[in-house]
């Protein structure tokens, strides 16, 4: 389950920098793609230990 997460948070980082772009200012776009990156790294990571 945590993979699923993990990836999906991933594939969100990668939509919301590149595609989406929700907000105007460029810097707070790749804030929020990194947050999302991190927290699918995280997901991974936990799927993998346990």
């Amino acid at each position: 389950m945590y993979i699923f997460i993990g990836i999906l948070n991933i594939l969100c980082g990668i939509l919301v920098c590149f595609v989406i772009g929700p907000f105007d200012n460029k810097v707070l776009n790749i804030c929020i793609s990194l947050l999302f990156f991190v927290n699918g790294i995280l997901g991974i990571r936990k799927a993998i230990k346990n």
